[in-house]
């Protein structure tokens, strides 16, 4: 709360848009300062997660997300960090008032989330996501694919630069997101879902060789058509054999 202002929340961000709880619950925002109520958040039922999950699956088998252009995913996460930039101040004496931190740690850490969103806008675009590789008998395409629906749980500490943490990869992979805030630190997640929408590539709510981040292994799968089988049928590699594959194709 600041000058007074009630920070109010009432809907949950559930397949691109605001939608009120099924359940109609609701919970109170303390300040760990003050102990003084500063807001009010709503708290999703078992029904509210069933309808946020099967949202974000319809989203992966039927939405353009998982099959756009990373050159397009990217620019969504550029949009991002420059919409948290604009607020970032904001942001920062808002987890003063529902993280308890110091000012000084707020305002130092405040650009940490545009941050987060910009390094893998930049790692989105670099990212080999097709790449040809000499297998011992073939040349071998290996496609990089958004793995599917990811589950983001994240802590009261650090919400925004949490949230981040979590949402960036997930985005930039072409994974919707199912993400459930700390239920004290809401307002927060809250603000930063009033993000910015490119027209036709909206997100829901929402294998590797050893050059792949952990982000790619963890949000993506790799499909590996070689020359010794049949064109357009590519096969997927399970995690546990890409590795290998890996060191044998080198």
């Amino acid at each position: 709360m600041r000058n007074g202002t009630i920070f109010e929340r009432g809907h949950l961000y559930t397949g691109g848009e605001w939608v009120a709880p099924l359940d109609g619950g609701r919970i109170d925002v303390v300040n760990p300062a003050t102990e003084a109520v500063i807001g009010h958040a709503p708290l999703a039922s078992v029904a509210d997660v069933d309808r946020a999950v099967a949202a974000a699956r319809d989203a992966f088998e039927h939405g353009p997300w998982p099959h756009i252009a990373p050159e397009t995913r990217a620019d969504v996460l550029v949009a991002m960090a420059e919409y948290l930039r604009e607020r970032a101040r904001p942001l920062a004496e808002l987890n003063i008032d529902e993280a308890g931190v110091p000012i000084t740690f707020a305002h130092a850490r405040e650009l940490g989330p545009v941050a987060v969103f910009g390094y893998f806008e930049e790692v989105t675009r670099a990212f080999p996501w097709r790449e040809v590789r000499q297998g011992a008998l073939a040349p071998a395409l290996v496609v990089r694919e958004p793995v599917g629906v990811i589950g983001a749980v994240v802590p009261f500490n650090g919400p925004i630069m949490s949230a981040a943490a979590k949402l960036a990869p997930a985005l930039a992979s072409g994974c919707p997101i199912v993400f459930k805030p700390a239920p004290r630190r809401r307002s927060m997640r809250s603000c930063s879902r009033r993000r910015p929408r490119r027209r036709g590539s909206r997100p829901a709510s929402s294998t590797s060789s050893p050059a792949e981040p952990t982000w790619a292994r963890r949000w993506s799968h790799t499909t590996v058509s070689t020359g010794s089988s049949s064109p357009g049928a590519p096969r997927r590699v399970a995690p546990s054999r890409r590795r290998a594959q890996a060191r044998s194709s080198g």
